[in-house]
C-alpha cells in the first residue's frame, strides 16, 4: 500500500513540475526579440519581421513542446502568426478558449487553464499564455499575448510508466487522462465518492474498494494524491488515482509470507543465540561511537568520521556512513559555495537596480514630455520636471496628492474616476495604450488643450499607471491661424469676384446721379432723394474698395519702413475723427529699428484699430498707441499696441471679432471686414496679434511684427 501511494505521489509531483516547465516556456517565447518586435508599432506589417517571428514559432513549437498549436495575437485579438497557418488572420473574440486566455494575460503575467478539448485541434490540452511587452517604451506595456495549446500525450507518457491503472482526474472527479482505455471515455469517467472527497481536502491515501466503487471493475487496492503544484504552477485541482486488483494484491503477499516464513525460523533460532553472544562484543560499543560522532556532526563539525573496526556488517555500516558524511560534507560546502555566490549577484543586481532607478529618473526629468504615475487609488506617486512647468505644481507638493483635484478638470472628474473602478473590475480601459487629445487644468485654474498617453503597469499585484503628456495650446493656436488664414483667402477671392462684378455698375449709378445732382436747383423736391441716391452710392462705393482691398491682401510688396512715421501718417487721418468724438489721443513712443513691410498696408492697420477703438468710446475717453522694442520666442522685433478706454469685448463674441464680416455695429454702420482685413495683414508679415479685454474698462490690442518678414 505504502509502494503504490508514493508511486502516485512521485507521479503527480512529476506531472506538475512538468506543467511549472510550460508557465516558463511560454514566458520564454513570449519574452524572446523574435517575438516582440513583430508587435512593435510599425513592424507588424513588415513581411521580414513576420517571418521571422513565424520560424521562431516553428522552432519553440517543437522544441519547448509538446504543443498541438502555438500563436500569438496583437492587441485587437487578431491572431498574427501561428504554427497552424490557416489560423493566421482570424479573430481570437471568434475562438472563446484563446480570448479567454488572451484577456488574462492583458493584466497579469501569464495564464494556464484546466484540462479542455481544444477548439483549435479538438484534443485534450492545457492552455498557456503569457503577455508580448514592448522592451523599447518605459513600463514595457502589453502589446499582444503568446497562447500554446500542450499536448495531453506529454502528460500519458508518465502514467505510462506507472506499473498498475492510472488515472488522472480534475477538481470534479471526471477521468481526463489514463494509462489504460482509450480517449473515448475521457471526461465521462468518474472516480468513486469517496476519493474524490478525499481529493477535494487535498488527502493522500490508499483503501480497499468495492467492485461497483472501482473504475477497473473488480475489487481493488486503490491509492491517489492530490495535486499541490509547483512553484508558478499551483495546480488545477487534480489528483492521480492508482488501482491494484484485490486478488493480485493478496496473492503478492501471501506469497511474500510465505518466503518470510521458511526463512525467518532458522535466522531467528540461530540469530538469538548469536545475538546473546556478540551483542556485547560488535553491537553496543560500535553504535556508541556512531553516536557520539553523530552528535559532533550535528553541533557542525564536519571532519568528525566513524572509526572502521572490522568488515562485518557494522564495519560496512561505519564505511558507508563515512561516505555519506563525506557526501553531506560537500554539499554542505557546495551550499556554502552557492550562498556566497548568490549573494554577490544579488548586491550586484541591488546595485543594477540603483543605477537603473538614477538613469530612469534622469530619463524622466529631461524627457521633452510631462510624465506622471498614479497608484490604482489615484493618487499621484511620480511627476517630473517637465510635470512641474506644464502643469505650475512642484513635485514636492503632488506627490500623494489626488490627481482629480489636481489637474483635471472638474468637469471630468467622475469619468477619471469610473475608469479606474472599470479597469480594476475588467482590466480593460477606452482610453488605455493610445494618445487622445483633451483639456487639463493648470494650478492657476486655467484650462488648456493637452495630448496624454496613458498606459497601466503590474509589477506583482500592484498596479500603475503612467502617463507623457504634451501642452498643445501653442498648436491650437497655429491651427487656428491656418483655419483663419484658409478662410480668410477663401473669402477674399469671393469678395474680389463680387466686387468687381459691382464695380462698374456701381459706377454709372453714382456718375449719373453726380450729374443730375449737380442740375437740380435748390429748393428742388427732388434735391433731398436725388442726395440720399448719391450718398448711398458712395458708401457702397466705399464698401466695394474695402472689399477689393481685402481680396488684393495676397500680394504684399514690402520694404525696410520707418514704423513710428507711417504710424504717425495713420494717425494724422484719425486726429480729426477723434476730436468730434472726444477722444484724447495719447502716443507713446520709444525708438525702435526699422522693419521690413507694406507701408500702407501697416497704416490700414493703425487706420482700422483706431475706428474700432473710437466707436468703443461713444462718450469719449482715450485712445493710446505705444510703439516699443519687443522679442518673441527669441525673436527680434517691435510692438505696437492700440489700447482704448472703451465698453470692452463681451466674452461671448471675443472668438468670433477676427471673422470676416461679423459686426456688433448696427445695420448699415460696419461692414465686418476692419478686424479680418487687421488680422490678414498681420499674418501676411508674420506677425502676430492679440487682444486682452475686460467689459466696462477697455480694450487692448497688441501687435508683434518681426524686425524682418
Amino acid at each position: 500500500m505504502e509502494n503504490q501511494l508514493e508511486i502516485a505521489r512521485q507521479s503527480m509531483d512529476k506531472i506538475d513540475r512538468m506543467l511549472n516547465e510550460r508557465v516558463l516556456n511560454i514566458q520564454t517565447i513570449a519574452g524572446a526579440p523574435s517575438i516582440q518586435n513583430v508587435l512593435i508599432s510599425g513592424n507588424i506589417d513588415t513581411g521580414d519581421y513576420r517571418r521571422i517571428g513565424s520560424r521562431r514559432i516553428e522552432e519553440f513549437t517543437a522544441v519547448t513542446g509538446p504543443w498541438d498549436i502555438l500563436l500569438m495575437a496583437d492587441l485587437n485579438a487578431n491572431i498574427v502568426i501561428s504554427s497552424e497557418e490557416k489560423q493566421s488572420g482570424k479573430s481570437l473574440k471568434e475562438q472563446p478558449q484563446n480570448y479567454a486566455a488572451y484577456q488574462a494575460v492583458m493584466h497579469k503575467d501569464f495564464y494556464y487553464s484546466d484540462f479542455v478539448i481544444s477548439e483549435n485541434t479538438g484534443q485534450p490540452s492545457i492552455i498557456f499564455a503569457a503577455p508580448v511587452r514592448n522592451p523599447d517604451v518605459p513600463g514595457r506595456p502589453v502589446t499582444g499575448a503568446v497562447i500554446g495549446h500542450f499536448s495531453w500525450r506529454a502528460i500519458s507518457q508518465i502514467l505510462d510508466d506507472v506499473p498498475v491503472a492510472a488515472k488522472l482526474v480534475n477538481r470534479e472527479g471526471a477521468v481526463i487522462v489514463q494509462n489504460t482505455g482509450g480517449n473515448e471515455d475521457l471526461f465521462t469517467q468518474y472516480a468513486a465518492p469517496v476519493i474524490r472527497e478525499n481529493l477535494k481536502q487535498g488527502r493522500s491515501k490508499s483503501v480497499f474498494l468495492k467492485k461497483e466503487e472501482s473504475m477497473i471493475g473488480v475489487k481493488s487496492l486503490v491509492s491517489f494524491n492530490s495535486q499541490s503544484g509547483y512553484l508558478f504552477y499551483q495546480g488545477s485541482g487534480w489528483g492521480i488515482v492508482l488501482e491494484k486488483p484485490e486478488k493480485a494484491v493478496l496473492v503478492a503477499g501471501g506469497m511474500i509470507s510465505m518466503k518470510l516464513a521458511v526463512l525467518l525460523v532458522p535466522i531467528v533460532l540461530i540469530g538469538a543465540l548469536l545475538m546473546i553472544l556478540m551483542i556485547s562484543q560488535w553491537v553496543t560499543k560500535p553504535i556508541a561511537a556512531l553516536t557520539e560522532t553523530t552528535r559532533r556532526i550535528a553541533e557542525g563539525d564536519m571532519t568528525k568520521r566513524v572509526s572502521i573496526t572490522g568488515a562485518d556488517e557494522m564495519g560496512q555500516l561505519a564505511i558507508s556512513f563515512n561516505a555519506m558524511t563525506e557526501k553531506l560534507k560537500k554539499s554542505h560546502e557546495d551550499l556554502e559555495e552557492q550562498v556566497n555566490r548568490r549573494t554577490e549577484e544579488l548586491v550586484n543586481i541591488n546595485e543594477a537596480l540603483r543605477r537603473s532607478e538614477t538613469k530612469n529618473r534622469l530619463i524622466l526629468e529631461t524627457a521633452h514630455d510631462a510624465f506622471l504615475s498614479i497608484n490604482v487609488e489615484g493618487i499621484i506617486t511620480e511627476w517630473n520636471q517637465k510635470a512641474e512647468l506644464t502643469f505650475g505644481w512642484k513635485r514636492e507638493a503632488v506627490i500623494g496628492r489626488p490627481l482629480a483635484e489636481t489637474i483635471i478638470p472638474v468637469s471630468m472628474r467622475e469619468a477619471h474616476y469610473k475608469g479606474l473602478a472599470r479597469y480594476l473590475q475588467t482590466g480593460e480601459g477606452p482610453v488605455l495604450n493610445k494618445r487622445i487629445a483633451l483639456n487639463a487644468l493648470h494650478r492657476d485654474g486655467h484650462e488648456f488643450p493637452i495630448e496624454i498617453t496613458i498606459w497601466p503597469l503590474q509589477i506583482g499585484k500592484i498596479v500603475n499607471f503612467n502617463a507623457f503628456i504634451q501642452d498643445i495650446t501653442e498648436r491650437k493656436r497655429l491651427e487656428h491661424m491656418v483655419l483663419q488664414s484658409e478662410k480668410m483667402a477663401a473669402i477674399g477671392q469671393l469678395a474680389g469676384g463680387v466686387a468687381h462684378e459691382i464695380n462698374n455698375p456701381l459706377g454709372i449709378i453714382l456718375g449719373f446721379s453726380q450729374n443730375i445732382v449737380k442740375r437740380v436747383k435748390p429748393g428742388d423736391p427732388f434735391e433731398l432723394p436725388l442726395k440720399s441716391i448719391e450718398r448711398e452710392a458712395v458708401r457702397c462705393k466705399n464698401l466695394v474698395q474695402d472689399l477689393l482691398t481685402f481680396s488684393r491682401i495676397g500680394k504684399v510688396e514690402k520694404e525696410s519702413i520707418d514704423l513710428k512715421e507711417a504710424i504717425e501718417g495713420a494717425l494724422s487721418l484719425v486726429l480729426a475723427q477723434s476730436k468730434i468724438k472726444n477722444v484724447e489721443l495719447i502716443k507713446e513712443f520709444t525708438e525702435v529699428p526699422r522693419v521690413i513691410a507694406n507701408k500702407n498696408q501697416i497704416q490700414q492697420v493703425i487706420i482700422n484699430l483706431s475706428n474700432n477703438a473710437m466707436d468703443a468710446m461713444p462718450k469719449g475717453g482715450k485712445l493710446i498707441i505705444r510703439l516699443k522694442k519687443t522679442k518673441m520666442e527669441q525673436q527680434d522685433g517691435v510692438e505696437i499696441q492700440v489700447a482704448d478706454t472703451g465698453q470692452g469685448i463681451p466674452p461671448e463674441i471675443r472668438s468670433k471679432i477676427f471673422n470676416p464680416f461679423f459686426t456688433t455695429k448696427d445695420i448699415g454702420k460696419g461692414t465686418g471686414l476692419g478686424l479680418s482685413l487687421v488680422y490678414e495683414i498681420v499674418e501676411k508679415h508674420q506677425g502676430v496679434i492679440r487682444f486682452d479685454s475686460e467689459v466696462g474698462k477697455g480694450t487692448v490690442f497688441q501687435l508683434f511684427l518681426p524686425l524682418t518678414a
